[in-house]
């Protein structure tokens, strides 16, 4: 992800609990070892966090700024939605987190056209 930006979500709670899901910990259990293991994870790719924001993506993801936004469902289609309307064409990916591992309505949103290596298997 050398020449890839992302974002992650100004909520500590949403992403913690999604990064301890991911490590197949309980993402509610808010153990000094479960925390310091999701904050250690997230060290690894923190060179490629460009924002810790919930609304700024809606702009950058479509214009390319950034290649993967961390957010709410419903967001991904109002980033569609800004990049219509700024005669912006741009494919964006979707993907859910796997149901066993669900921490809440949260997404990951990349443009198709950007193909990151390994992305998918970061979150």
């Amino acid at each position: 992800m050398a020449d890839c930006s992302l974002t992650l979500l100004d909520t500590p709670e949403a992403v913690l609990g999604m990064v301890r899901a991911y490590l197949g910990k309980d993402p509610g259990a808010l153990t000094p070892e479960n925390v310091d293991a999701a904050v250690n994870t997230l060290l690894v790719i923190r060179p490629s966090i460009q924002t810790f924001d919930n609304t700024k993506f809606l702009n950058t993801l479509p214009t390319g700024e950034i290649c993967v936004a961390n957010t709410f469902a419903g967001d991904y289609a109002m980033a569609i939605g800004r990049a219509t309307e700024a005669g912006i064409d741009v494919n964006l990916g979707y993907f859910v987190p796997n149901p066993a591992r669900r921490s809440g309505a949260i997404t990951s949103a990349s443009p198709l056209m950007r193909p990151i290596p390994g992305m998918r298997l970061c979150f």
